[in-house]
């Protein structure tokens, strides 16, 4: 049998301090015998020590054992004529950046720069150039003014003014451009060809545009026309030149792709189009235009009463529609004629259906529908840029009306506080809800004071009721486990079944010392001592939850709600003189303070900035041409204020 090695102990140099050539050192690795420590040496008889020897230090073996690597040769990784200076490597990087010059110039809107003085990176494809033109006027600094020019002044200058007017998403033939080929441009050599939407579609695949559809093209032809035909009919003059000619072939397509460019291959995606697909809120202050109205068929209702038709707005934010759903007050605009067809109107704290959900914006025209209110609505410029506002509408008194629903936004100056108030909300057996008061502040606090005391004697009568019922459960285990002697039921065993029968009557009995007493055995008192404890300890870690269930019939808490009155004016007052006042109901006022001011500090001359109010007693609205006529108002649960 071989004699056990180590596994630790592996041969590896050591230092001598002798110079002679055969003894083992780092220096000569490869000498015949290589030393270990003495105690080695002993254990393996094998190792012979070297004569001559002074002294030697072993090496530590609680690492990885040290092993000689010869290190390898190195070999360049550029092949033979291609390394740095080389004819081979001047030849390929020239190679190189010619070829990206070339790729650059193909998907550039430009021709690609000079490649002698830095290399050139391949730029990303345009299909319209977003860069804003310097001296580019907006239509509010333009100096235009819609319907200026009537239709007999527009027919004399050359426009069919019928096409521009009777616009049809679903007439594709009045959707089409006369196209010359260029060879023989408006001449009468060749008839010009007829193009519409299918062909702008054909025209962008030819480009690269490979992201649109044709229902995408579609939807925006449309509205791309019916941009172009206000334009036209706004300044007619630019007709007369052919290099700016709005009502053309090449500018619906320069506009189709501009669209793309922007929305499909830049991401940018237009309000409806978030609205649809449930990425923002539909209540977000924004400005839409009416592309259409529809009108509920009328006639007389089962009750023999007329039914007035009731309007459905179909509108846009330049990119995409979608329907509207309008309240009483909205339609009562549009039966004037003041909502109507290429009205811009600014809408704040619009919703859609609960129910309502998420889809593309090209299958939302009939799935999403908006609701709007007439107080979260309002007229606004022709020239206001369509989509999202980045500063909330403010509305004024003089706008609202009592059923016209939330109003999302007023700025308001205090003209006079009135106290603070408290109301009590009772609701009995039957849920039916009455209220109490309203009371002073220090009414308020006697009617509290009373409360509490009432409810701290109730709370003291039913803990005392529970310590006496705890203190009789303990006593009654002590007289049984006294009957039961030394007896005890083990932790593993199961209590019979008749154990919580007899309990239950000893509990409920009038005489329980009659069910000590027919208690004979000395198992079934050890079973009802141990109940009778395990029993008084539900009842002591439960007692904070049966007082308070307690209380909650016999002293329920009260329901109270604070709230003062403001009396106040329009902050802001543009074009009308600030005539109404509001009587503003601030519920739970003690929550609000401004300024380190005491909660539900408020005094006159203050200016604030307030969301979400609701009208209430609608039928005590004055009306909008009378001096200081009042309209009420209330904050609701999501009303925010803001000090000015």
């Amino acid at each position: 049998m071989k004699s056990f090695k180590s596994p630790l102990h592996k041969p590896s140099a050591t230092r001598n301090s002798g110079n002679s050539p055969s003894t083992p050192s780092v220096l000569h690795p490869r000498a015949s015998t290589v030393t270990k420590n003495p105690r080695s040496a002993v254990l393996d008889p094998s190792v012979t020590p070297i004569s001559g020897a002074k002294f030697s230090t072993p090496l530590s073996v609680r690492g990885t054992p040290i092993r000689k690597s010869h290190a390898k040769k190195f070999v360049t990784p550029f092949k033979t004529g291609m390394r740095p200076g080389e004819v081979g490597h001047t030849e390929s990087k020239a190679r190189y950046d010619s070829e990206r010059v070339s790729v650059a110039s193909r998907f550039g809107t430009d021709s690609a720069p000079s490649t002698t003085d830095q290399r050139v990176r391949p730029t990303r494809r345009r299909f319209f150039d977003l860069s804003v033109p310097c001296g580019r006027k907006t239509l509010a600094s333009s100096g235009f003014r819609p319907g200026s020019l009537g239709p007999e002044a527009l027919a004399g200058m050359g426009l069919d003014v019928a096409e521009l007017h009777n616009l049809d998403r679903n007439s594709p033939k009045q959707h089409q451009f006369p196209v010359f080929s260029k060879d023989s441009q408006n001449t009468n050599s060749t008839p010009p060809v007829l193009q519409g939407p299918i062909d702008a579609f054909r025209e962008l695949k030819v480009i690269g545009g490979s992201l649109a559809t044709q229902e995408w093209v579609d939807n925006h032809w449309f509205l791309i026309l019916w941009k172009l035909a206000g334009m036209v009919t706004l300044d007619p003059e630019n007709e007369l030149d052919v290099n700016r000619k709005r009502w053309s072939w090449t500018e619906t397509m320069h506009q189709l792709r501009y669209r793309y460019e922007k929305e499909l291959y830049g991401g940018a995606r237009p309000a409806l189009r978030l609205i649809a697909a449930q990425d923002t809120s539909a209540g977000l202050h924004m400005v839409l235009c009416v592309s259409d109205i529809t009108w509920s068929e009328g006639g007389t209702g089962e009750d023999g009463l007329p039914v007035v038709p009731h309007p459905t707005l179909e509108l846009t934010d330049g990119w995409y529609c979608l329907r509207a759903r309008v309240d009483e007050v909205l339609a009562r605009a549009t039966r004037r004629g003041v909502i109507r067809v290429g009205r811009k109107i600014a809408v704040s704290g619009a919703s859609i259906p609960r129910d309502t959900e998420p889809c593309e914006v090209l299958e939302a025209y009939s799935k999403v529908e908006l609701n709007l209110t007439g107080n979260g609505a309002h007229l606004a410029p022709w020239y206001a840029k369509l989509g999202f506002q980045q500063h909330p509408a403010i509305a004024t008194l003089h706008k609202l009306s009592p059923d016209g629903g939330t109003v999302p936004c007023l700025e308001l100056v205090v003209t006079k506080v009135y106290p603070i108030a408290f109301l009590e909300f009772h609701k009995d057996a039957d849920g039916k809800v009455t209220r109490e008061g309203p009371r002073r502040e220090k009414e308020e606090l006697a009617v509290h004071d009373a409360w509490a005391r009432k409810r701290e004697r109730e709370y003291q009568r039913l803990r005392k009721e529970a310590e006496d019922k705890q203190r009789l459960l303990l006593d009654w285990a002590q007289r049984f486990e006294a009957k039961s002697g030394s007896w005890h039921p083990g932790d593993d065993e199961e209590m019979p079944s008749h154990i919580e029968s007899l309990f239950d009557e000893c509990e409920y009995s009038s005489d329980p010392s009659s069910v000590l007493r027919r208690t004979t055995s000395r198992a079934e008192a050890g079973w009802l001592s141990r109940f009778a404890r395990e029993r008084a300890e539900q009842e002591r870690e439960s007692i904070e939850l049966g007082i308070e269930r307690e209380l909650q019939s016999t002293c329920p808490p009260r329901e109270v709600r604070n709230f003062r009155v403001l009396l106040m004016r329009d902050a802001r007052a543009t074009r009308r003189p600030a005539r109404r006042l509001v009587e503003l109901t601030v519920w739970e006022v003690l929550s609000l303070a401004f300024d380190g001011a005491p909660v539900g500090q408020f005094k006159e001359g203050q200016r604030f900035q307030v969301t979400n109010l609701l009208p209430t007693q609608k039928t005590a609205w004055m009306d909008r041409g009378v001096d200081d006529s009042h309209v009420y108002l209330s904050t609701s649960k999501i009303s925010r204020w803001s000090k000015l």
